[in-house]
């Protein structure tokens, strides 16, 4: 086979950017629920198994208000990264938020939290929850600075009083993906910049 026609077939076939989205970390099905309103919010941690880019989060979403929410991701090294106008108001069930054009790197073994923010003040936010199956991570409810919040149990729940508190057994429910590059995608590479090098060495 010349080598020219090596160099152009590998280097068309591989991408360096072409990856694979893997199912990374699993609290599912939801089987439980956990509401905030503007005075209070819940956190989940969660910890990254595959290293790459965080590309997706799946959520359950029982009620959204009509102004949406925002989405907060907690980095080890990078602090709080707020993502705005992921959740939209009105539909309810499974919502998937695409992460990638924000080239989040992840790396296994990172301990990170997301929690949402609603936009408007008057609404609630109620997400899916799982009772206690996810073991890499946990949530924590939190009330603000006002006099009362939400009980994070419903809204036809008793108002609470501020303060922190964890909500186990439960978890919110959602499901993280990891894209992470194909081994052949590398390998096809590889031998295009090889048949590159030869190419340039070749008196031809």
């Amino acid at each position: 086979m010349p080598l020219r026609f090596v160099l152009v077939l590998a280097l068309g076939l591989a991408d360096p950017a072409v990856a694979a989205p893997i199912l990374d970390q699993s609290s599912w099905p939801p089987t439980a629920e956990v509401w905030t309103d503007a005075n209070s919010w819940t956190d989940q941690s969660f910890t990254v198994g595959r290293t790459g880019q965080l590309v997706a989060i799946d959520v359950w979403v029982l009620h959204a208000p009509a102004e949406g929410a925002t989405l907060q991701l907690s980095f080890p090294n990078m602090g709080d990264v707020g993502v705005s106008g992921l959740i939209p108001g009105g539909p309810t069930g499974l919502v998937a938020i695409d992460l990638t054009p924000f080239g989040f790197q992840v790396v296994a073994g990172d301990l990170m939290q997301f929690k949402f923010n609603l936009v408007g003040d008057s609404d609630l936010l109620g997400l899916g929850a799982t009772d206690g199956v996810y073991a890499a991570g946990d949530a924590t409810w939190t009330c603000g600075l006002a006099l009362s919040c939400i009980n994070p149990a419903g809204p036809g729940e008793p108002l609470l009083r501020p303060g922190t508190l964890p909500l186990a057994p439960l978890d919110i429910a959602f499901r993280t993906y990891v894209s992470v590059p194909e081994p052949t995608t590398h390998a096809l590479f590889a031998l295009g910049l090889g048949a590159l090098a030869a190419l340039r060495r070749s008196p031809d």
